[in-house]
C-alpha cells in the first residue's frame, strides 16, 4: 500500500553501479531463493518492474530491510539477554 501512493522526489540521475547490483543479486538468491517468503518477494518484484518502475531500487531496499529487521527480531527472541 506505501509503494502505491508514494510519490518519488528525485534528487539526481539513479547510477547502476556494482554495489548495487550486487546487492540485487544477492536478495535475489537469499529472498527470493532460499527465503520461505520468496513468493511475495517475487511478487514485489514483478509488481514494481511493471507497475512503478521509477521505485524499483527502493522496493528492493525495503524488502531487504525487512528481512534484516526479521532476523534481528528472531535473535531477539531466541536469545533475550
Amino acid at each position: 500500500q506505501f509503494l502505491t501512493n508514494y510519490k518519488l522526489i528525485r534528487r539526481g540521475r539513479f547510477r547502476l553501479r556494482l554495489n548495487r547490483l550486487s546487492a540485487l543479486g544477492k536478495s535475489m538468491v537469499l529472498l527470493g531463493v532460499i527465503g520461505k517468503e520468496r513468493l511475495y518477494y517475487w511478487k514485489l518484484f514483478f509488481w514494481s518492474l511493471f507497475c512503478r518502475p521509477r521505485l524499483f531500487p527502493h522496493t528492493i531496499t525495503l524488502a531487504i530491510y525487512g528481512f534484516h529487521f526479521r532476523k534481528v527480531f528472531q535473535h531477539y527472541l531466541s536469545d533475550p539477554q
